[in-house]
């Protein structure tokens, strides 16, 4: 089986494109490199960097065409179109294929990155430590993920008590969010709530479930629940 490339990019990320440079002669391969976002954003820059460096360290003998803003392939047709041929190279974000990419979507967590450089070398030195199956069809070129998500609000927030009565709006197709203050998980209306006791999942219920365990104790035991 013939084995395609991907860049995958955690963390609903954009790119763009610009012409890559002429070359004196024509060049012997051209691979087509597709993305859904607009134009002259970041992740843009870096995929015309990319086709330019490769361009100039194989003496234009490789040649990329790049393909952003969806021309090529959609955000949720990325990683088939890939596997398919239709791309030789797609840069794709794990949101849009929710289940099918577990370990590059956990970058997505709320695991306290500082910033998108860490969390991108972290990402990255996973799945070359554990070669994940999500990316068996795949040669893995670069993992990079955008920077951490804060709260933008009208009314400044301080603490989780000022999110009362308010509703919060996140990116991707789905988040957890692991914290002990009732407020923010009311102002989120979850559709699932998890309480964990020594690191395994204790309970399971709606926001209710939430408010007993305010009420009652986050320490208490199984045994007292099921009593």
């Amino acid at each position: 089986m013939k084995r395609r490339t991907t860049l995958a990019a955690a963390a609903a990320v954009a790119t763009g494109f610009a012409a890559l440079p002429r070359t004196a002669a024509a060049a012997d391969i051209t691979l087509t490199y597709a993305f859904f976002a607009p134009a002259k954003i970041f992740p843009g820059v870096q995929m015309n960097h990319w086709a330019e460096q490769l361009a100039k360290r194989t003496n234009g003998k490789v040649a990329v065409k790049t393909f952003p803003g969806g021309t090529l392939l959609s955000a949720k047709e990325m990683y088939d179109g890939v596997t398919k041929g239709v791309a030789d190279i797609g840069l794709g974000s794990p949101s849009y294929d929710p289940g099918r990419f577990p370990l590059t979507s956990g970058a997505s967590l709320p695991v306290g990155f500082p910033n998108a450089t860490v969390a991108s070398r972290t990402l990255w030195e996973l799945t070359q430590e554990f070669k994940p199956k999500e990316f068996e069809p795949f040669k893995v070129i670069a993992v990079f993920t955008g920077e951490p998500g804060y709260i933008q609000s009208r009314a400044p927030i301080r603490s989780a008590a000022d999110l009362k009565g308010m509703k919060l709006r996140a990116a991707g197709t789905a988040f957890i969010v692991v914290s002990h203050y009732l407020h923010l998980i009311e102002s989120l209306e979850p559709d699932v709530v998890l309480r964990l006791h020594e690191g395994c999942i204790a309970e399971q219920g709606d926001l209710t479930l939430a408010r007993d365990v305010a009420r009652s104790g986050f320490a208490r035991s199984p045994e007292k629940q099921a009593a």
